[in-house]
Parts: structure tokens; C-alpha cells; sequence
């Protein structure tokens, strides 16, 4: 009996190893594979493959298919950033600044005929301008900016602080009008070329650099003898780049809130939005004396969004009743439009001019160029006489640009052109009471009459950002 049992036995244990080891041997095919598909990332654009489902009915055992030798998935290499899409830093925009969108299409303007100057002339130096000390003003804290009411009787200036003053010519009296961001003073007191007792000043809640600035507009009227008024105009947000153009109307600027949506906002002499129109890409700009045509620099191009219909750092003049439009610069060349000349013959700009930026007055047809800075020097802070004849701006290097930004001692020159002579001289400062040296003014401001000139004095050593000691003194200005 033994005898029988034992070859049974050994063929059913031979039996059972057999059918363990193809057990195994399925379950190790099956897993390894379903493993590859669970852990190995699809490529990208692919979708991923399902497992199959599980086999119905109890007790039968799953079909296993061949199997295929499965490759090794080589590694995926990290994808690249996209090229062409990094957001170019501006001058009044941060790398940080939200991107805005593209859409809606900005509106769609006539093509551009290209003038080419026909005559490109420079200034010689030569021009005598004595300013012998008038009057100076003392502050407690650093003045940032400097005009002259309307009046012609009285000073307002803006300190670092924020706030706005009013005070006589020898600085008594100041009094505190109003109380602004310190982080948005920069365009408070910009020259506006104004054609009455009324200024405006923009007043920005919060730092235009960042994308939610909201604010509105100030209206300051002026009368011989009388405190100022001030009277808040809700209806407008930060209006920037400001000029008079006639006794009733001014121009500005209003960023837009998508690609191309910047906009010139005309205004009446209370303040109120009178016309909108979309000019697509104007990063700077003014409006002729009269109201017939508007000089504008557009901006860089600072996304993969094409400009539509114009060109990146062009100048260009629209004509506001016809919609001709002249292109002035080659694109690339035209950085920023300042102002127009009172009599409307002359736009000032920075431009580059044989590689490098100038300061460059630019006939009102476009032919006549006239190359005023020294070579490599852009200009600043550009004031026109009320008659046209003279042009005040400064001339500034080294400083310091942003805080924590690389900085070196600051010097500044302010030069006075005469235009009809084609002659540049700079303004000579008696240094007395120590209130000034050479190379240490800024921001000229002439007064109604053109007879006296206002500019901020500064130590010579200053280099923090913003620089201190910076008191505004006002000079009688002799030009020969």
C-alpha cells in the first residue's frame, strides 16, 4: 500500500511546485508590468493608458497575454522657460509688475509717414547766466520738487514727506496745503505750462508702480493776496504728464489697463474729463499749444505682444482733427516727449542721435533737429521762458537711481539755451551763505513773467537716495 502511495504523492507534490512557480511566475509578469504603467509618467500631450479591469467570475484565473520586453524610459529633461516673454523694467514700471492682458484690441490709428530731419544742428556754448542770489528757503526736511503759483507772488514746493506748500518768495509764511503719498510725489509738481491761476495736481493713493493705483485729481486755484483752494475732482483717476494747452483746457496721460489701452484725457479748467481717446502704447507725450496736434513716445515693447500699428521707443505726431500721424524717430530712437514750446514751434524730446541719448529740439514739421545736451547726456527737468526764446533743463550724473541701487557722488548742471542764437551756457551760481556750489542745483522753474528763475540746491557730497539737505533757492537770473 505504501508502495502505491508514494509514487501518487510525489507526482502531486511535483504537480503543486509546478503550479506555484507558474503562479508565481504570472503574478511576477502581471505586477512588473502594471508597475512600468503606474510609475512612469506619460509624455507630455499624451494621455495615460487605463489598466485593464479586473477579470469577472470567481475562481477563474486571468488570461495573461505575452508579454513584451518593455524599453527603459529614458528621463524627461526639464522644459525650458519660454523665450521672448520676460517683462522688460521701465522707467516708472517695476520687473514686478503684473503683466496685463492684450485684450481688447487697442484702437487702430492712420499709418505713419516717415519724416526724415533734413538739417541736424547743435548749440555752441557762449551764453552768459549770472544768477545772483535772491531769496532761499529753509526746510526742515528735503524739498523734492519746486514751481511757481501762476500769481507770480508765491512758491509752492513738495518735501520728501508728502507734503505740499505754499509760501512767499523769501520762504515766510509757508503753509501746508495738503498732505500726499511720499511714495507718489515724483509727478505732483511737473511742469504744466499753465495759461491760468489754476494748477492740477494729481493725487495718487497709492505708488503708480503697482497695478491697483487709484486716485484722482486735485484743482488748486490761485488769487493775488488769498490763501489757495483746493476742490477734489472724483470723476478722473491719476492723470500724468499734464500741459496746458489753452486758457480752458489741459491734457494727460491715463495708463491703460491692457496692452495698448493708454489714453489722452483731455480736461476743462475745473478738472472734468471733457474727451478720452485711446492712443495705443504712449508712454509720454504733450499736446500742441491750440489743441491741432499731439507729440508722443510709445513704450518699449515689454511683452511677446506685438505693438499694433506703431513701433516700441518711436515719437510719433497725430494730428487730433484729421488723425495724420507723422513718425518722427526710427524705432528704437525716440525715448520720451517733454513738452512743446509756448509758441508751438518746438518739441522738446530725448532721442538717440548717432548711438547716443540727447536732448534734441524737434521742429513742429519734423525736418529741423537741434542737438542741445553734451554728447551722451539726456536732459532733465526741461522748462520752457514763457516767450519761447529760452529752454532751462539739468544736466545729472552719478546718484543714485532706486534705494539700495549702486550710487556715487551727484552732481547736476543747469543750462539755459538760446534758441534763436543756437547758443547753451550754464547757469553760474554765487555761492554765498554757503547755499550752493558748483554742480549742485536742479529743477529749474521759471517764473509767469521769465524774468526770475527757482531751482533746488543740494550739498555736493549727497548720494543716499533720496538726497538730503536739498533746499530750494531762488536766483535773479541776468542771460547775455
Amino acid at each position: 500500500m505504501q508502495r502505491n502511495i508514494r509514487p501518487t504523492i510525489a507526482r502531486i507534490a511535483k504537480l503543486l511546485i509546478l503550479g506555484c512557480m507558474i503562479i508565481i511566475a504570472v503574478w511576477a509578469l502581471a505586477g512588473g508590468f502594471s508597475a512600468r504603467q503606474t510609475t512612469s509618467s506619460p509624455p507630455i500631450g499624451v494621455a495615460s493608458v487605463p489598466q485593464q479591469a479586473q477579470q469577472q467570475g470567481k475562481g477563474q484565473a486571468p488570461a495573461v497575454p505575452a508579454v513584451p520586453a518593455v524599453p527603459a524610459v529614458p528621463a524627461v529633461p526639464a522644459v525650458p522657460a519660454p523665450q521672448g516673454t520676460r517683462q522688460i523694467p521701465l522707467p516708472i514700471i517695476t520687473p514686478s509688475r503684473t503683466p496685463l492682458p492684450s485684450t481688447p484690441t487697442p484702437a487702430p490709428l492712420q499709418a505713419a509717414a516717415i519724416v526724415t530731419s533734413s538739417l541736424v544742428t547743435s548749440v555752441t556754448m557762449g551764453l552768459t547766466a549770472n544768477a545772483p542770489v535772491q531769496s532761499a528757503i529753509n526746510s526742515s526736511v528735503p524739498i523734492h520738487s519746486i514751481t511757481w503759483a501762476p500769481t507770480s507772488d508765491k512758491l509752492i514746493y513738495v518735501t520728501d514727506a508728502g507734503g505740499l506748500y505754499w509760501a512767499n518768495l523769501d520762504g515766510t509764511n509757508a503753509t501746508l496745503l495738503h498732505t500726499y503719498d511720499q511714495d507718489a510725489i515724483w509727478n505732483l509738481l511737473a511742469d504744466q505750462q499753465p495759461k491760468s491761476n489754476t494748477l492740477f495736481v494729481p493725487h495718487i493713493d497709492k505708488s503708480i508702480q503697482t497695478p491697483s493705483s487709484s486716485g484722482h485729481l486735485d484743482v488748486v486755484r490761485f488769487s493775488v493776496g488769498q490763501a489757495p483752494t483746493i476742490e477734489e475732482v472724483l470723476d478722473t483717476g491719476p492723470v500724468l504728464n499734464i500741459h496746458w494747452w489753452s486758457a480752458t483746457r489741459a491734457s494727460g496721460i491715463v495708463r491703460g489697463n491692457y496692452i495698448g489701452g493708454d489714453k489722452l484725457v483731455t480736461l476743462d479748467a475745473n478738472g472734468h474729463v471733457v474727451e478720452t481717446r485711446n492712443i495705443p502704447y504712449m508712454q509720454s507725450g504733450a499736446v500742441q499749444p491750440g489743441g491741432a496736434w499731439l507729440a508722443y513716445a510709445t513704450s518699449q515693447q515689454s511683452t511677446s505682444v506685438q505693438l499694433s500699428g506703431s513701433s516700441p521707443e518711436t515719437i510719433y505726431l497725430l494730428n487730433l482733427n484729421t488723425g495724420q500721424r507723422l513718425q518722427l524717430t526710427p524705432p528704437g530712437m525716440g525715448i520720451e516727449v517733454f513738452s512743446w514750446s509756448p509758441d508751438g514751434n518746438w518739441i522738446f524730446v530725448n532721442a538717440v542721435v548717432n548711438s547716443a541719448l540727447e536732448g534734441v529740439l524737434v521742429s513742429v514739421d519734423g525736418t529741423q533737429w537741434i542737438v542741445i545736451t553734451p554728447p551722451g547726456h539726456g536732459a532733465y527737468d526741461a522748462v520752457w521762458n514763457p516767450d519761447s526764446k529760452y529752454l532751462a533743463y539739468s544736466v545729472q550724473e552719478g546718484g543714485q537711481e532706486e534705494p539700495n541701487s549702486p550710487s556715487s557722488p551727484l552732481t547736476s548742471h543747469v543750462y539755459i539755451i538760446d534758441i534763436p542764437a543756437r547758443k547753451s551756457g550754464i547757469v553760474a551760481i554765487s555761492a554765498e551763505n554757503g547755499i550752493s556750489e558748483e554742480g549742485s542745483i536742479m529743477r529749474p522753474a521759471w517764473s509767469p513773467d521769465g524774468s526770475r528763475l527757482a531751482v533746488l540746491s543740494f550739498k555736493g557730497s549727497c548720494s543716499p537716495w533720496p538726497c538730503s539737505d536739498i533746499t530750494p533757492a531762488l536766483y535773479l537770473l541776468t542771460v547775455k
